[in-house]
């Protein structure tokens, strides 16, 4: 009997994918004991379409770090954020940060 490659794929590729999210699931369970994420308002979405970000969501994310007095922020895309009340880091800076202590 001779073993096909896309069936042996079609088998690994679901298991891969579940295990993957089963590890990020855990992740995020294990950072919520560190950071807390808080919620959405209607006055962060109004100051998002107020300081035309060129992504609504940056603005958002801007807004919500403001009002809680987040030390920094951390985006794959800094250079859309431009704010003197928060530190804006990369996924590497914050690593980094993180090591340290």
């Amino acid at each position: 009997m001779r073993s096909n490659d896309n069936s042996e794929s079609e088998i690994l590729s679901p298991i891969a994918k579940e295990l993957n999210k089963k590890i990020a699931y855990e992740f995020i369970i294990d950072s919520l004991r560190i950071f807390s994420v808080p919620g959405i308002s209607l006055k962060n979405v109004k100051e998002a379409v107020s300081k035309k970000f060129k992504d609504f969501e940056d603005g958002v994310h801007s807004s919500i770090a403001a009002e809680n007095n987040v030390d920094f922020l951390i985006t794959r895309n800094k250079k859309d954020f431009k704010n003197d009340q928060f530190k804006v880091l990369d996924a590497e800076e914050f690593l980094r940060i993180v090591e340290r202590k």
